[in-house]
């Protein structure tokens, strides 16, 4: 290299545009590694709430949480004491199910979780059932990516308050609270009340979220009724 050059390629890294471009490399790599640390430090805060938040709606789904709330015990004493979870292969995907464990020891309900794409985002949800698969027991949601006000209403009445005397028109969630039949499957009707037993109405302008909810349970219900068939759907320690 000549002295000429070398001249050159030191003025160059000596240069205005040079300067720029390394601060501008050297924030970004900083405000990379900050992020990354940052996620770091809050996932496990972050997944310990979001299993707070599917227990709890596991024992709303199965008619326990009023217990839960009077028995004074910590959320994960109370849930190993009356919840048991499962996990099976349905199709090369992990199927989550919680059995709910009575007063007696017996089986008194089955909790599935509901995933996949809505209209415009996840639909995560939980659905209760008896324990004999016949009807719903509740349905609570997880996570939810729809559109506010349309899809994302299956998620807007909580239980509190005047849950209990809430009609379904007006809280989409109370369709699977007052029961729904399955047989043969899940079914809907829009703009009217359902004339089966085996029927809720979608919600109003979001046909599309309405339906992939009923996909997803028929689905979900055709495994747990090959489980239960099998005698898969058992708690540890009963026939």
């Amino acid at each position: 290299m000549s002295e000429n050059e070398a001249r050159q390629e030191e003025s160059f890294f000596q240069s205005k545009p040079f300067r720029m471009v390394l601060a501008l490399v050297s924030i970004i790599v900083v405000a990379t590694l900050a992020l990354e640390a940052a996620y770091f430090a809050t996932q496990n805060t972050i997944e310990a709430n979001r299993l707070t938040t599917i227990r709890k709606n596991v024992l709303r789904v199965l008619g326990y949480y009023d217990d839960y709330q009077a028995s004074g015990q910590a959320l994960e004493d109370y849930f190993a004491a009356r919840v048991e979870v499962q996990t099976f292969d349905n199709a090369g995907k992990a199927m989550s199910v919680w059995l709910g464990r009575g007063d007696d020891g017996a089986l008194s309900g089955v909790v599935v979780r509901l995933t996949g794409g809505g209209f415009q985002g996840i639909v995560d949800v939980v659905v209760g059932l008896s324990a004999d698969l016949a009807q719903t027991t509740g349905f609570e949601v997880i996570e939810s990516g729809e559109t506010p006000g349309l899809g994302d209403e299956m998620r807007q009445c909580k239980i509190e308050g005047d849950f209990a005397s809430t009609p379904p028109e007006k809280c989409f969630k109370k369709w699977f609270y007052n029961g729904i039949s399955t047989e043969p499957i899940l079914d809907y009707v829009k703009y009217k009340a359902p004339d089966r037993d085996n029927q809720f109405t979608a919600i109003t302008g979001a046909t599309y979220t309405s339906t992939a909810i009923k996909r997803f349970f028929n689905a979900a219900l055709a495994k747990l009724r090959e489980l239960k068939d099998a005698g898969a759907l058992t708690l540890s320690g009963n026939s």
